[in-house]
């Protein structure tokens, strides 16, 4: 799945965005080849190897949803430290992770502490 955020939904410059890709092993209902990238917060867009390794082998449920939104704001505030975007995009990657791990489709909707 893939998710942005930017002023509108077609043809705008992303302010954040993010990329999670994972297989769903049906026998055991963990997630398997799980890839995370992120983008508009550097130079150039980025995998997470870290995230990805921490999400392998997890159920689909709201703490591996959490799991991720947590990766996905330390992954923004290593990538921009001292930027003064940072607040925001370490506050919206939260938001963006949610809606793509939601937009997998594969359990429950979740839903940050925040929201």
């Amino acid at each position: 799945m893939f998710a942005k955020v930017g002023s509108r939904t077609a043809v705008s410059v992303a302010r954040l965005n993010a990329a999670l890709v994972v297989r769903l092993d049906a026998t055991t209902g963990v997630l398997a080849e799980v890839r995370v990238a992120l983008g508009a917060v550097g130079g150039t867009a980025f995998r997470v190897p870290e995230l990805e390794r921490e999400l392998e082998g997890r159920a689909v449920d709201q703490g591996s949803a959490q799991l991720f939104a947590d990766g996905c704001m330390a992954a923004v505030q290593a990538s921009i430290p001292g930027r003064y975007s940072l607040p925001y995009k370490q506050h919206a990657a939260v938001g963006l992770a949610y809606d793509a791990w939601n937009m997998l489709a594969l359990g429950p909707v979740c839903e940050p502490a925040w929201a």
